[in-house]
């Protein structure tokens, strides 16, 4: 390769581990999110839910949205739920979003954490405009996977006004920097504790939605464009003869 342009700087420092001759080629080029469409509640997503799924109805909820794989640590977020509606007996529900991956059922463990079908809702797959009607509708946000390469959805989450709670992994540092209450991902008493203070803390939850607006906003796919096309046609690029061919 001429270039590797890794989306985080916690992914660079991966590719410099296990190849230290790639330092040269690499510039960082972060991912971005569609302003447009990611925002706090506008009155622009005002007609009817195509999937027939209402937020409205599903109030108050937790909401996760990912492949349904391992990576994704979903089964730690669940057994951290049940203890949260089993010593906190908040009314939320967990809306889990996104289709089935590698992942083993996960219906086998709600029902031995012995939480009813109306404590989690598992939607499939959602379009992005029935996505941000779910982030402006939740309480909060959680993302604790063991492994991320940048984290788009808790940045989604955070430009729609919606507080987030995330892994305490070295890219969620990077990319929230700040904005998101983070806990152990292998850690359930604080994942749940997590979870338990951005619902019963106000000021907290002030906090994280002006920290998260102003964060996500630094991210956009126009200036991820931008970067490439700089990169591309400036002299700061490994191999100025080959790189273009």
């Amino acid at each position: 390769a001429h270039l590797i342009a890794p989306i985080s700087y916690t992914i660079a420092q991966s590719v410099h581990e296990f190849y230290p001759s790639a330092k040269e080629k690499m510039r960082v080029i972060p991912c971005g999110i569609a302003k447009d469409l990611f925002s706090p509640n506008d009155g622009s997503l005002s007609e009817p839910s195509s999937t027939g799924i209402d937020p409205e109805e599903l109030k108050p909820y937790i909401l996760t949205a990912s492949t349904l794989e391992p990576r994704k640590n979903l089964s730690r977020l669940l057994e951290s739920f049940s203890a949260l509606k089993r010593d906190s007996g908040l009314p939320h529900r967990l809306v889990i979003v996104g289709r089935e991956g590698w992942a083993k059922n996960l219906r086998p463990l709600i029902r031995q954490l012995g939480l009813e079908d109306s404590d989690v809702t598992f939607t499939g797959f959602v379009s992005d405009r029935e996505l941000v009607r779910l982030y402006r509708g939740a309480s909060v946000y959680v993302s604790i996977p063991i492994y991320e390469g940048f984290g788009l959805t808790p940045l989604e989450a955070m430009a729609c006004g919606t507080p987030v709670v995330a892994s305490a992994i070295p890219v969620f540092g990077e990319v929230l920097d700040g904005a998101a209450l983070l806990a152990k991902p292998e850690n359930r008493s604080a994942v749940k504790h997590a979870i338990h203070r951005v619902l019963t803390d106000e000021r907290l939850r002030t906090t994280l939605v002006a920290r998260g607006r102003a964060q996500a906003s630094k991210f956009r796919w126009e200036d991820s464009a931008r970067r490439m096309l700089s990169l591309l046609t400036s002299s700061d690029r490994p191999d100025v003869e080959s790189l273009g061919k």
